[in-house]
């Protein structure tokens, strides 16, 4: 292990509890298979009484560690405990001892060996750990995209069958648009010619009615071919050209409605034209909708067997670590020893309780990884 990686480990190490401390100990040396050690490791921890906090690591005061280290017979001086921690944390390091330091100084233990042993798999653990909440992250995502991609074409889908609605209504307003705009400008031909025909005979009318006016007033004219064209121009008179002009005044303002009758209905047909168009693209959106939502959701759902293997991988990782862990030596006698702490003041029901929980935390150390958080 490079020395990066291991004090990288050693800072984990002194962020956990002295009772963790003191474990790892255990777990990381031969001191573990000691009975002795064992109990050195426990007495000691003991003593720690209140940490001393820097940051967020626990760590003990100077006072105190010289304390403990002339209690287990392991004396030493100011100079060399800071040579020690010098060693580890760089010259001029003001870094205060850890439970766990302070032990490898009581056993002889080399820090590098210690952290590099089978019992010190915080690091990789704690990779582990990091690669397995990424894959679950990213398996929640993907489960998540699939499950939105799912929805968004749902929707879309139901987006594509209102658009195909709103197409065949406006097909049909088309088509009614186009029938209305179409028999208005019949009516409007129709109204036209009836209108011209008006128009003619009220002008042939006139122009008989100017001329007979005009023979009647001609002195030069015979009396008998003035006196033809006066009885004429009764006759003429008689016959009410004024209706022939009603009628023509009639037709034209008809007319007129009309044409504006058959402006409304081509304006329709732009309309009802204008709607199908969008209907139509609409419905063509809707269907690019849906496909894209698909697609991401086929994406999505073809990525997740590869990140679930993954995620079985990474598992089956962290279990061969857990083996390597060697079955958790230090946490076991550290619950064993204060089970048996708990026997001699626990009422024999409440012992009972703390020995089945007792009995379960070993049960779990036994088949579980120790964290790093």
């Amino acid at each position: 292990m490079e020395d990066t990686d291991a004090l990288a480990t050693l800072s984990e190490l002194r962020k956990k509890s002295f009772r963790d401390q003191a474990i790892f100990i255990l777990d990381s040396s031969d001191a573990g298979n000691d009975i002795e050690k064992c109990n050195t490791v426990r007495n000691m921890m003991q003593q720690c009484g209140d940490a001393h906090l820097k940051g967020d690591e626990i760590v003990l005061d100077d006072f105190t560690a010289h304390r403990m280290l002339e209690a287990s017979n392991t004396p030493c001086t100011s100079t060399e405990l800071r040579a020690f921690m010098e060693s580890i944390h760089g010259k001029n390091s003001r870094a205060k001892i850890s439970l766990a330091e302070l032990l490898m100084i009581h056993f002889g233990y080399d820090w590098r060996e210690l952290i590099s042993s089978l019992g010190c798999l915080f690091a990789e653990e704690k990779r582990a750990r990091e690669e397995l909440d990424v894959a679950k992250a990213e398996l929640n995502r993907l489960t998540e995209s699939a499950q939105n991609a799912a929805r968004a074409a749902e929707a879309a889908h139901q987006a594509e069958i209102v658009a195909i609605r709103e197409e065949v209504d406006a097909e049909k307003a088309v088509e009614i648009a186009g029938q209305a705009e179409a028999s208005s400008c019949d009516l409007v031909e129709t109204e036209k010619k009836a209108l011209e025909i008006l128009t003619a005979q009220e002008e042939m009318a006139k122009r008989k009615r100017d001329d007979l006016e005009a023979i009647v007033a001609d002195s030069s004219k015979g009396i008998v071919a003035r006196n033809k064209a006066n009885a004429e121009l009764a006759i003429l008179k008689s016959e009410n050209s004024l209706g022939l002009r009603t009628e023509r005044i009639k037709r034209a303002s008809l007319l007129k409605r009309m044409n504006d009758t058959r402006s409304k209905s081509k304006q329709a047909t732009v309309e009802a034209d204008n709607a199908l168009e969008g209907a139509k693209k609409t419905r063509i959106d809707a269907i690019s909708l849906r496909e894209s939502a698909m697609n991401a959701a086929r994406e999505a759902e073809d990525r997740i067997p590869s990140v679930q293997a993954a995620i079985g991988r990474i598992e089956a990782t962290l279990k061969e670590i857990m083996k390597k862990h060697d079955s958790g030596r230090g946490t076991i006698f550290f619950i064993q020893a204060e089970l048996n702490e708990q026997r001699k003041f626990l009422p024999k029901s409440q012992f009972v309780v703390a020995q089945k929980k007792a009995e379960a935390a070993i049960s779990q150390s036994l088949t579980s990884v120790p964290t790093t958080s």
